[in-house]
């Protein structure tokens, strides 16, 4: 089968959304399956109908469709202009697209987290061919994406046009249960979590174990109130206090907002500033040196909707690091993973519970290594992307 995969991601690295589109596509592939990758995402160039010519990433044809020239203010996620931007871009494009159908012969188009709105011209071309569509949903939107969060009229509307994106296509896929629950049962729908391909995640590291006996603690998140940031504070203050030698690094966006005012304000009322080291975003391979080195990985989250219907890339990512994770029973994580085998995974916003768990960890050497490694055989078994292959193929059969 021909298969072209749509996204707004860049395409193959980038973001969360190309780690899912490139892995989907292998997963396409390795099934036999030709697969295509058009990518749309803002840019500055003026023409809409400017394109690189096909490109191949591993046997896998890609294309960048440029999107309108709109400023990078009303491109963002989820504003009523990001919806214009991309519904135009395709709409003037469509001879572009057509052509792509008629020439690679396609069978089925994937759509990755798009709305109704946005799909819209595509499925038109689609089911003029006769063409099957599936919607890949990732995301549901929540009221702190919004401005005035439930005042905003974009943010039921944003709602309404995902829920509508079901009934523009022929199936879903959905990352979480969550998701999957806010569609109607009459249609095919099946679950893939977060996936990536193990065996890229196994260059040769050896995890080193520090010789001072200073414990390294690395927190992968923002500062924003979704990743819970605050707990860093409560455990480094329970850690100090018992003697450890303990330092944090905090590895992702540090922009400013009232969580991260707080949260410097109590770095600096505690006179911790010394054992924490922000080091914003950090390249693959840079991230990669400081995970390695890492006693505990922190990822945290807060309990709501736009986290429970999500589920973090990060996850499989760290656990093949092979260092014990710690996160939060948030979401479909306990439908993967075991607490105290897998991975340390706490109550969200209890505190005291995981700064317990932490200190076990601390004390018990062979607890982290076991954890450690049993995670990443996990990770290895459920989220390596092959082990998604017949469901996915059962999926398509049944369209």
């Amino acid at each position: 089968m021909n298969i072209l995969i749509c996204t707004t991601s860049p395409f193959p690295t980038g973001t969360a959304g190309s780690v899912r589109t490139k892995t989907i596509a292998k997963l396409f592939k390795n099934n036999g399956h030709e697969v295509f990758v058009l990518s749309l995402f803002p840019n500055n160039e003026p023409s809409v109908k400017k394109e690189i010519a096909y490109k191949d990433y591993d046997g896998i044809k890609y294309r960048l469709l440029k999107t309108l020239n709109y400023p990078i203010f009303f491109t963002k996620r989820y504003s009523f202009l990001s919806y214009v931007s991309i519904f135009n871009s395709l709409l003037f494009a469509r001879e572009t697209v057509e052509s792509i159908f008629i020439n690679e012969n396609i069978e089925l188009v994937l759509f990755y987290s798009w709305s109704a709105i946005e799909i819209e011209p595509i499925v038109r071309i689609a089911k003029k061919h006769g063409i099957k569509t599936i919607a890949d949903v990732v995301e549901w939107p929540n009221k702190d994406y919004f401005k005035w969060g439930y005042l905003n009229p974009l943010f039921w509307n944003t709602k309404r046009l995902l829920k509508h994106t079901y009934f523009c296509v022929d199936g879903v896929i959905s990352i979480s249960t969550y998701i999957k629950k806010q569609y109607e049962t009459s249609k095919k729908t099946m679950v893939i979590p977060a996936i990536i391909d193990t065996s890229s995640y196994e260059k040769g590291y050896v995890n080193k174990n520090n010789n001072d006996h200073e414990f390294v603690i690395s927190y992968l998140g923002s500062l924003f109130p979704k990743d819970d940031p605050l707990i860093i504070i409560y455990i480094l203050n329970e850690l100090l206090e018992k003697g450890y030698k303990v330092k944090v690094n905090i590895i992702g966006n540090i922009q400013k907002n009232k969580t991260s005012n707080r949260f410097h304000f109590l770095v600096k009322h505690y006179n911790i500033s010394n054992v924490i080291n922000f080091l914003g975003r950090l390249p693959d391979d840079i991230l990669d040196d400081f995970l390695h080195t890492s006693d505990i990985l922190l990822l945290p989250r807060q309990n709501h909707i736009g986290v429970v219907a999500s589920f973090p890339t990060r996850i499989p990512e760290l656990l093949m690091i092979g260092k014990p994770l710690v996160t939060s029973d948030v979401g479909d994580v306990i439908l993967y993973l075991n607490d105290g085998e897998h991975a340390v995974i706490g109550k969200p916003g209890d505190y005291i519970d995981i700064s317990k768990k932490i200190i076990s960890l601390f004390n018990n050497i062979e607890l982290r290594e076991a954890m450690g490694n049993q995670g990443k055989s996990q990770a290895k078994k459920i989220f390596n992307y092959n082990h998604y292959s017949v469901a996915l193929e059962n999926f398509l059969r049944d369209l």
